[in-house]
């Protein structure tokens, strides 16, 4: 009896330990470009995909009324016993310009080429400005098959209560 006692202790040792932090958790999804709509990055080195909680906000919106507008929404919602009160966190890009088409755009322009982040948990609020280092890359864009992917980087300095951001890894792949 000693003896199954210490092995299954044993056992559970090994198989703790032998646990990655990949294992327990979330990943980032996969870079594909087939509308699979998923929407993932890294924030301070902590995984962040889109999630839709118990509110009615869409997890993932891609607007694109024209060749000249690109808008893309996507929020994780941390859910709450009052649905009112959900915890969203949103990042955005909007790209207005004479043709958006698959390429790199530098979120440089708070006008033409943004990106940023929202958080209701810090009540913070960040935005691309002059930081060429912020990027989005539209990998594949399908107009015919509404299918937008691509890869993104935001880079936010702290600001009064609102602490340094920094967004990579980021990728999406989207059914719009």
């Amino acid at each position: 009896m000693r003896k199954s006692i210490l092995l299954a202790a044993y056992s559970f040792i090994i198989f703790f330990y032998s646990c990655t932090k990949d294992d327990l958790g979330e990943q980032l999804p996969p870079e594909t470009h087939i509308g699979t709509n998923t929407f993932g990055c890294l924030i301070n080195g902590k995984i962040w995909n889109a999630k839709k909680g118990s509110t009615s906000v869409p997890m993932l919106n891609v607007d694109h009324p024209h060749s000249t507008v690109f808008n893309l929404f996507a929020s994780r919602c941390h859910a709450s016993s009052d649905r009112l009160n959900s915890i969203i966190e949103a990042i955005s890009f909007s790209i207005l310009q004479d043709t958006v088409k698959a390429g790199i755009f530098v979120l440089d322009d708070v006008v033409k080429r943004k990106g940023s982040f929202s958080s209701d948990l810090t009540n913070c609020y960040y935005e691309s400005n002059d930081n060429s280092s912020n990027k989005l890359e539209l990998t594949y864009f399908d107009t015919v098959q509404r299918i937008v992917s691509g890869r993104f980087e935001l880079h936010f300095a702290a600001r009064g209560n609102c602490a340094a951001l920094d967004i990579t890894n980021g990728r999406f792949d989207i059914k719009y």
